[in-house]
């Protein structure tokens, strides 16, 4: 039952912030070309902030060396996701330039907004360490990974020289910037002025809420007809709700991992499609509709899959 009411009551707040995104554009209040200003926004703004917040309070010496472990299977899991996506994504789109959004689809779920809180509710914050460690190198790379899915498929077709600029424009932005600094500052000790850290902790506050208006707006462009009679959606948020999870608890139990090493890798891999994807797929110019499309539905979906899963880890870890 708390499963249950801590996936619903998180995912209803998504579908506030999506509706008023999605009222916005249908009412004319916000002009239609806003999209990409406010996706620019929070990619060099917003995130950047949430990155050094993550870094300032997760990160030392002696947590990267005691969760090792940890991060490394993190790491795994984003490498067989990513490498999945990149298989499956032909089955989707024939044209590369629209696989995009399936790559990012099965590489990064919503780890951070709805983690936390349904992790809390199922497992206690017992499992609050586990979880954060795990979600470190989900943090740091899924905006430049992410970033580089959608302008790698872009970049098809150019030349050389623009191509190879292009993806130097992925590695050198805001965000990555902010990884070099925040993980020397958390190496180095470095203690963040009470201001500075004010201005961290507001500014990442600003993410959620901004990336699902910015879905729902994308989405306003359209009906609700069109927006959810789209069978490409549900099965690519069907196999990253049901299908991921379940080959990677498979996978993880006979490895023998049991416990919150079990736990957090399939529940955070069992969450929906990453709010991250609107504001990339926006920012590079990819098929952000599409994108918001298959977050809304995943999000969606997650009310049904979400606490099946937990009670399922409950029994068995």
């Amino acid at each position: 039952m708390d499963s249950l009411l801590a996936a619903f009551q998180k995912t209803f707040i998504l579908f506030i912030f999506i509706a008023g995104g999605w009222g916005l554009r249908k009412c004319n209040m916000i002009r239609a070309d806003f999209s990409p200003g406010l996706s620019k926004l929070i990619f060099n703004v917003f995130m950047p902030a949430m990155i050094l917040q993550i870094l300032r309070d997760s990160l030392t010496p002696q947590t990267f060396l005691e969760g090792a472990p940890v991060l490394l299977l993190s790491c795994a899991v984003i490498l067989a996701g990513y490498l999945f996506g990149l298989l499956i994504s032909p089955l989707f789109e024939k044209k590369k330039i629209y696989r995009s959004i399936y790559i990012f689809s099965f590489t990064f779920a919503n780890f951070a907004f709805m983690g936390y809180p349904i992790m809390s509710a199922v497992f206690g914050q017992d499992s609050m360490l586990t979880l954060t460690l795990f979600n470190i190198p989900l943090y740091l790379i899924v905006n430049v990974l992410g970033l580089y899915i959608f302008t790698e498929k872009n970049a098809t077709g150019q030349g050389s020289k623009q191509k190879w600029l292009a993806q130097l424009k992925v590695v050198l932005n805001p965000v990555t910037i902010c990884i070099f600094i925040g993980i020397l500052l958390s190496f180095l000790h470095v203690q963040y002025p009470p201001l500075v850290s004010e201005v961290i902790d507001m500014a990442t506050v600003c993410v959620t809420p901004l990336s699902m208006l910015l879905t729902g707006f994308l989405l306003g462009g359209s009906s609700l007809r069109e927006m959810l009679c789209v069978p490409k959606s549900y099965i690519a948020s069907l196999i990253r709700l049901v299908g991921i999870p379940t080959v990677l608890l498979a996978v993880l139990y006979l490895c023998g991992l049991r416990g919150y090493m079990l736990a957090v890798p399939v529940m955070v891999s069992a969450m929906p499609v990453a709010v991250n994807g609107a504001v990339l797929s926006e920012a590079a110019g990819s098929d952000s509709y599409s994108m918001a499309q298959i977050i809304f539905i995943s999000t969606l979906l997650s009310l049904v899959t979400l606490p099946i899963f937990a009670s399922v880890l409950q029994m068995i870890m």
